[in-house]
């Protein structure tokens, strides 16, 4: 079953028996409005901020990206592999050559 990115956040939410404020607060925001904006699909996912919902919602950072793809940019999705990062490599290698200015 495909997801929109608000109706994972909110089942997930809702599985881990957490509020909206809570998981604002657990992502840094201030109120838990905007998660409700999000649910509800009154808000644009923040897609900098991927990382940190697929920790704090306790998702493999692979499903969840691919649920944020499927949304977001739909006509890539079907030339992507999702699948979990390599055990060997700590950080992405996107991250790993901003760090080394490549």
């Amino acid at each position: 079953m495909e997801y929109s990115i608000g109706e994972f956040i909110k089942k997930r939410r809702e599985d881990l028996k957490m509020t909206q404020s809570e998981l604002g607060k657990a992502l840094g925001y201030r109120y838990g409005n905007f998660i409700g904006y999000l649910e509800n699909g009154r808000a644009v996912f923040p897609l900098e901020k991927w990382e940190e919902y697929a920790e704090v919602l306790q998702t493999p950072k692979h499903d969840f990206l691919k649920i944020v793809f499927q949304e977001k940019f739909p006509a890539m999705t079907a030339y992507l592999d999702f699948h979990p990062a390599r055990k060997d490599t700590e950080i992405s290698p996107a991250r790993s050559r901003v760090k080394s200015g490549k």
